[in-house]
């Protein structure tokens, strides 16, 4: 009898530090390509059409998941593993198999920030060797009794200190950990007993960069500035409570452009410069009481708010 496996069966775990944590997804995929080396047979002597191939190694595996980031700290440990460029292991559950993806590394992480949708961040990544098991190791992290999804319906803008953004259209935010592979080709790859190919072993990172674009109804003059700060706060404000995403950036370089779709727009692409110990002294997933008068910009609603969530300014 066929036993089909359905991804909407999967069950999501994450091993780090020998802990094992159930995360909720929405969406998975995940992957590896073995080599092929093919060799030319045709000579003079030999007019052989069909090449022979030779396969000793395979490519590193890849995958790409996006994660709702609840309010509870399940998540966390995605995020953090982010900011650290740590190494994890990914097990994927289904009612007949075990998938697991070792040695992994997350090279992308997008911060998904859209329209009253639920708050998300969507990660892709490497990893040693994808296989099947029969166990998930680890001692299991408790879940939270409840999972609260984040709407985005607040976001705080901050361009050198001050509200800067009057008609938000939309914000996305992205960090790249550009990695590469040390060679695993080697002579002890090529000595492997036959029926064995060789894995990555592991990776280097070469450069990091986090990025961003700022859309904005209202239309200014073009401007840059090559070293000024910028604060962005997004999630759910609720009763003075904030529960999302929290970047405080010290050093930042910004162009804008002009669009000229539909609605004219102006959209800002910034780039962080400064270099931090630690990405996590930037970047936190927070939940935190609004301080002090800091003025709120209620993302889409367009209201200014202050501590209170009272009206500073009409709104737009």
């Amino acid at each position: 009898m066929t036993l089909y496996n359905f991804k909407k069966d999967t069950v999501f775990y994450v091993v780090s530090n020998n802990i094992r944590y159930n995360i909720d997804i929405s969406e998975i995929n995940f992957t590896q390509d073995i080599k092929e080396i093919r060799r030319d047979v045709k000579t003079i002597q030999s007019d052989e059409m069909f090449m022979p191939v030779l396969i000793d190694a395979a490519s590193p595996a890849n995958f790409s998941i996006t994660f709702p980031a609840l309010r509870e700290s399940d998540f966390e440990v995605i995020f953090d593993r982010a900011l650290d460029v740590g190494t994890f292991d990914i097990y994927i559950e289904n009612k007949h198999r075990i998938f697991k993806l070792e040695y992994c590394v997350i090279t992308n992480a997008t911060f998904v920030l859209e329209k009253m949708r639920p708050l998300s961040m969507s990660v892709s990544g490497e990893g040693r060797k994808l296989s099947q098991v029969t166990d998930i190791p680890g001692t299991v992290r408790a879940r939270s009794s409840t999972r609260t999804y984040n709407q985005v319906s607040y976001l705080n803008i901050l361009l050198n200190g001050i509200p800067a953004f009057e008609k938000l259209n939309s914000v996305s935010i992205e960090l790249q950990n550009n990695i590469k592979w040390n060679p695993y080709k080697t002579l002890a790859a090529v000595c492997l007993p036959p029926g064995e190919i060789a894995y990555p072993l592991d990776f280097v990172l070469e450069k990091r960069i986090l990025a961003g674009t700022i859309t904005d109804y209202n239309i200014e003059g073009i401007v840059w500035d090559s070293d000024t700060t910028l604060y962005i706060e997004a999630g759910q404000n609720v009763n003075g409570t904030i529960y999302g995403f929290e970047f405080d950036l010290g050093n930042v370089t910004f162009t804008s452009r002009l669009n000229t779709g539909d609605i004219y727009s102006q959209s800002y692409d910034w780039r962080l410069t400064q270099n931090p110990a630690s990405l996590s002294q930037l970047i936190r997933y927070i939940t935190t009481n609004v301080e002090g008068d800091r003025a709120i910009l209620d993302f889409w609603g367009f209201a200014i708010l202050d501590s209170d969530g009272l009206p500073l300014l009409d709104s737009f």
